[in-house]
Parts: C-alpha cells; sequence; structure tokens
C-alpha cells in the first residue's frame, strides 16, 4: 500500500470513530508514524483531505453496490442485503462524522449529497425494473416518481434538521426507511416472498 493511500485509510478510520473535528492533522501524524510535512505532500489542507476520503468512500460503495446487486438472487434480496449492509455502516460511524461533514465541511457534505442522489436513484430504478420484470413488485408502479420519492425520503433520514443524531439511531432509521418503502411496492407475490426473509418475517 502506497503513503498516499495509508493517509487517506488511516484518517477514514478515525474520522469514523471519532468524527472529523475531533482528530487533527497532527493526530494523524502520530498516527500514521510519519511527520505532518509528509502528509502535504499528498493533500493540500484537512478540506482537501476530507474531499479525498469522500471521494475514494463513494468510489468503494458503488463498487459494492454493484457486487450485491451480481450477486443477489432477486429484487427483494437485492434491497435487503443493501439495507444491511448500510446498517453496518452506520453502526462503524460515529454520529459526530455526519454532524461535522453537514456543519464544518458543507462543500464535501454537498459533494455527497450529489453523488448519493445520481447514484442511488438509478441503483432504484434498475431495482424496481428488476421486481417488476419478476413480478415481486406491483406492475403499475410509476418508476420515476418512487426512484425520485426514494432518495428524498433517504436524504431525509441522514438530515439532522429532521432526524436530530441523539434522537434517532441512523442504522433504525434506514431499516424503516426500507420496509416503508417495500410495503409500497409489493405485490402479492412479493409479499409472500419477503416473509422467506427471517429478518423480515412479518405481516403487514
Amino acid at each position: 500500500m502506497d503513503t498516499k493511500q495509508k493517509i487517506l485509510d488511516q484518517a477514514r478510520e478515525s474520522f469514523m470513530k471519532l468524527g472529523i473535528r475531533s482528530v487533527s492533522m497532527d493526530d494523524l501524524s502520530s498516527r500514521l508514524g510519519i511527520s505532518k510535512k509528509t502528509i502535504y505532500q499528498y493533500v493540500a489542507n484537512k478540506q482537501d483531505l476530507v474531499n479525498q476520503i469522500i471521494t475514494r468512500h463513494t468510489e468503494l460503495e458503488r463498487e459494492l453496490m454493484r457486487t450485491i446487486k451480481e450477486q443477489s438472487g432477486d429484487a427483494i434480496d437485492e434491497l435487503i442485503h443493501i439495507t444491511q449492509h448500510v446498517s453496518q455502516l452506520f453502526r462503524t460511524m460515529r454520529p459526530t462524522m455526519l454532524y461535522d461533514l453537514q456543519k464544518y465541511y458543507k462543500n464535501s457534505w454537498q459533494k455527497v449529497k450529489v453523488l448519493h442522489q445520481e447514484f442511488v436513484q438509478q441503483l432504484i430504478v434498475e431495482n424496481l425494473k428488476r421486481g417488476m420484470n419478476e413480478g415481486y413488485y406491483r406492475s403499475e408502479i410509476d418508476i420515476e416518481i418512487i426512484s425520485k420519492l426514494y432518495v428524498v425520503q433517504s436524504q431525509a433520514i441522514i438530515d439532522e434538521n429532521i432526524f436530530p443524531l441523539n434522537e434517532h439511531r441512523s442504522d433504525r432509521l434506514i431499516e424503516q426507511l426500507i420496509k416503508y418503502h417495500l410495503h409500497g411496492i409489493l405485490s402479492p407475490k412479493g409479499v409472500e416472498h419477503l416473509r422467506s426473509f427471517p429478518p423480515y418475517n412479518y405481516s403487514l
């Protein structure tokens, strides 16, 4: 692993555990065992460091989502596995990281929102088409409207002004979002199939 990648990986791990504001460049230098001068050969400043981490994280998440899609047995299986992955991601992330991004690194946060909107909407569009073809989702669904609604709702659950981090667990919000989404799009065949998934074994 090259030096730049080590810097990005260590910073990402530290930010996720402690929050962005709580980790100084001196802290990062100490954790890596290298000088700040060396770090600044690869990043211009802390803002640049955050931007690079966000870009890399987004790329990795996209790759992982594609892998989940390819390995899933059907549309419902795909959506549930994506939900489980995102829930696990939020469990390893301190709420202060999201708070810091939204309040102190607004340019990076805006980048996250734009990439999220474009990628997630396309992901949901493809999932809806797949589910409709498999007969698990209702055939009369308006794909454009539902995919956009999903994006808006998924952005809302990470908005501190709507769901304060000290009052709502992120993984719980994601779970409720997916259940709400599924309940609105499942066909009778899909409802029956959903009951075969242990984490979602409940009656509508």
